[in-house]
Formats: structure tokens, sequence, C-alpha cells
């Protein structure tokens, strides 16, 4: 089996290692390294590197998924140790955590998103009704846009 990490671009991970970190890495690529089914209800909480060997702590979506997915324990772990090219734990405990929602990259947080507004430019003319339909595409937008910010909050 061929790592994830030697299926990257060349040099995509060396420069996401320099940047991320290894573990910060491996969570953004958790689910080509785990699969997506199994990505869809965890995520790397973090490696801790206690002195004796090394923890993997990943977070399952609900209780209800702890038990069947504790037993692909060693399953995560191989994966893990194949992309990092090296064992980095031996052991795996799996908590239950937060709805889980995509990474993002350590200490970066979302920017906030000003309202949007179409340039006109930026809406092609359609046929004989662009103007009524260019108002109900940006009306639609800054909407879809506000709903964004409020959620956000």
């Amino acid at each position: 089996m061929q790592a994830v990490r030697q299926l990257l671009p060349q040099g995509l991970w060396k420069v996401m290692e320099k940047e991320l970190g290894r573990e910060e890495a491996l969570r953004l690529l958790w689910p080509a390294v785990v699969g997506r089914p199994l990505a869809a209800q965890t995520r790397l909480q973090r490696i801790v590197n206690d002195g004796r060997g090394g923890t993997l702590v990943v977070s399952v979506a609900d209780g209800e998924w702890r038990r069947p997915i504790a037993s692909l324990g060693k399953m995560i772990l191989d994966a893990v140790h194949s992309f990092w090219g090296r064992p980095v734990a031996e052991r795996i405990e799996f908590v239950v955590g937060p709805p889980l929602l995509p990474p993002s990259p350590a200490g970066l947080k979302p920017a906030a998103r000003p309202v949007w507004s179409a340039p006109a430019a930026a809406l092609p003319a359609i046929a004989d009704n662009a103007e009524s339909l260019e108002e109900v595409f940006a009306r639609s937008a800054r909407k879809y846009f506000a709903r964004q910010e409020e959620a956000a909050k």
C-alpha cells in the first residue's frame, strides 16, 4: 500500500509539514487517510506524546458511534502510521466530541465576510429580463451572505 502522502504532488507534503506541522497536515488530510465514511464520523483531536509511545486522540460524533469505531482502532493507527511514514502512537483513544466541523488551520480564525453585493460587471446580461434577474440574484446573494454572517456570530 502506497502512503497517502506519497500520492500528493511533489513538494506539497513538505510545504504542508513546514507551514502547518505534521499533526495539522494529518488533520486536514484525515478523510484521505481513514476514508470518507469513517472521517464523516471521526476527527483527529490531537496526538499526545506522553513518553509511553504516544496516544492518538480521535473524537467521535456521538456515543453510539464510539464502540463500533473503537473496533477499527488498529486499522486507523495503521493508516496513520502509513501516512506519516513511521509509527507515531502506540494507542488510540476515542472521545465523544462536539459536532464535527471541518478543520481549520491552527491559529487561524475564519475571516469576517462582508455582506456581498454583486458588481454589475460580474452579472452577465441574461436575455430580455437582465435587470430583473440581476436584482433577484443580488437580493438572493445578500440574504445568503447575511445568514452566513449571523451563523458566524
